[in-house]
C-alpha cells in the first residue's frame, strides 16, 4: 500500500488521497478521494468507480448528476442516487444499505452480501493509506479474510 495526500492543514485533515494497492496475485489497484471541490462548483460530489480488466473495462460515472432543475432562482442537482428523501424517508442506495441492515438485525441474522470480515478487511486497508500517507513509506502486510 502507497499514499499521498494533501491537506489543507493538519487541523482541518486531509482534503485529498491517493493510493496504490497491489494485492498477492499481482493486481493493482488505485483509490483516489478528494474532498475539496470548489463552493461553486455546482456538484456535491464527483463519484466514479472503474474496473479494468484484461478482457474489457466497466465504469460508472454520477458526474453530472442524473437530475438537473432549473428555476428563475438557477440550477441544481438534488441528490436521487445516494440517501433522497422521499416524504421523509431516505431512499435510494444509502436507504437500501439501511434497510438490508435493519432487516438483518431484526431477524437476528448475519448479512448474506457483506461480513465482519469484509468490514475488519476494509478497515485495515483504510488504515493502511492511512498510515503510508502520513510516514511516505510503502506499508507490506498481508491482510487475509
Amino acid at each position: 500500500v502507497q499514499a499521498i495526500d494533501r491537506l489543507a492543514s493538519r487541523d482541518a485533515g486531509a482534503h485529498g488521497l491517493w493510493g496504490l494497492l497491489e494485492f498477492e496475485n499481482g493486481t493493482v489497484g488505485t483509490i483516489e478521494t478528494v474532498w475539496n471541490l470548489p463552493a461553486g462548483a455546482e456538484i456535491a460530489t464527483d463519484d466514479a468507480l472503474n474496473v479494468i480488466g484484461t478482457d474489457g473495462v466497466a465504469r460508472t460515472q454520477l458526474d453530472p448528476a442524473p437530475l438537473r432543475i432549473w428555476t428563475g432562482e438557477g440550477s441544481g442537482f438534488p441528490d436521487v442516487t445516494y440517501g433522497p428523501e422521499v416524504h421523509g424517508a431516505v431512499t435510494g442506495a444509502l436507504g437500501t444499505e439501511l434497510a438490508h441492515f435493519a432487516q438483518c438485525a431484526l431477524a437476528g441474522t448475519p448479512s448474506p452480501i457483506v461480513t465482519p470480515e469484509d468490514g475488519a478487511l476494509a478497515l485495515a486497508v483504510v488504515l493502511a493509506l492511512i498510515e503510508a500517507a502520513g510516514t511516505g513509506e510503502a506499508i507490506t502486510r498481508v491482510v487475509r479474510s
